[in-house]
């Protein structure tokens, strides 16, 4: 199994061969679903998680052990605890999804010293509002697997949709309950239907 089952991984999926094409070395290090020992994925040394949910145990020893000159994180800034001692520049390609921007994601950020890369135009704005430089880098997306469907009226018909009416999904994991906010999207969903 590879990094690309999860959204974070899909995107590590896309950028770690890019990244390596244009002559860098890359290490990958997980937090979730690999523990005790390294793995190899599509030639790339995958380095396990420690106990910390978000391996921030383990992943400035990884990048230590490397001799990393740049620690790219695609994650929650928030969750990242970068040490003030860290002798190689961190890249937070963070997601944003509140208006302001939280006040722990800039805490976290403004703490660290990394670089913001914004994945969305509004993060980048939420983040610059903030006081935090962003620059902007979307998430990529394979158009070879992901793409609009041609067929679009037959799959409405198989999974028993009327072919006029108006869908909208929520895509959304996470161990917490409350974060999501599953009732205010679903409030909001009314009040915009309404």
């Amino acid at each position: 199994m590879g990094p690309d089952f999860t959204g974070y991984g899909q995107q590590t999926a896309l950028m770690a061969p890019r990244l390596r094409d244009m002559g860098h070395e890359i290490f990958i290090s997980t937090f979730y679903g690999l523990h005790g020992k390294p793995s190899i994925w599509n030639g790339f040394t995958v380095l396990p998680g420690g106990l910390d949910g978000y391996g921030n145990d383990i992943v400035w020893d990884h990048a230590h052990h490397v001799k990393a000159d740049v620690i790219l994180i695609l994650v929650d800034a928030w969750v990242m605890a970068v040490p003030a001692d860290l002798k190689c520049q961190v890249v937070n390609m963070v997601p944003v999804d509140c208006d302001p921007l939280s006040k722990m994601d800039e805490e976290r950020l403004k703490a660290s010293g990394a670089m913001a890369f914004a994945i969305s135009r509004f993060g980048q704005s939420r983040l610059e509002q903030a006081g935090i430089e962003a620059h902007y880098t979307p998430h990529g997306i394979d158009t070879s697997i992901m793409a609009p469907a041609k067929n679009r009226l037959a799959i409405r018909d198989e999974i028993l949709l009327p072919p006029d009416a108006f869908v909208i999904g929520l895509n959304a994991a996470n161990k917490d309950a409350v974060r999501k906010g599953f009732p205010e999207q679903i409030l909001a969903f009314a009040e915009f239907h309404k």
